[in-house]
């Protein structure tokens, strides 16, 4: 059976930011303006009366994907950007920012 030829690795960062999606919308647009290679999502969350938004950067340049998380944590200062790791299962929950 042929073999359909292997890509570069997907790579992810999460950073969690408790804060509504709305006052994250305008830095997450700029944010795509400016890395356009790269998936932006953002998940709005609440539990335990705590209302926020987890943001999930893909690519497949780990430097860039930094780059964008780390712009992007400078405007929540409370914000720590994760590791670019490999697209896999969790290996724990994403980083909590105010």
């Amino acid at each position: 059976m042929p073999k359909i030829p292997g890509g570069r690795p997907v790579l992810s960062q999460s950073l969690r930011i408790e804060r509504g999606e709305g006052d994250v919308a305008e830095p997450l647009s700029d944010l795509a303006k400016a890395h356009p290679t790269l998936a932006i999502g953002s998940y709005p969350f609440s539990e335990n009366g705590v209302t926020g938004t987890n943001i999930v950067i893909r690519g497949s340049d780990g430097a860039e994907i930094e780059a964008a998380l780390v712009a992007l944590a400078e405007q929540f200062p409370a914000c720590r950007p994760r590791r670019a790791l490999p697209l896999s299962p969790p290996r724990g929950p994403p980083m909590r920012c105010a």
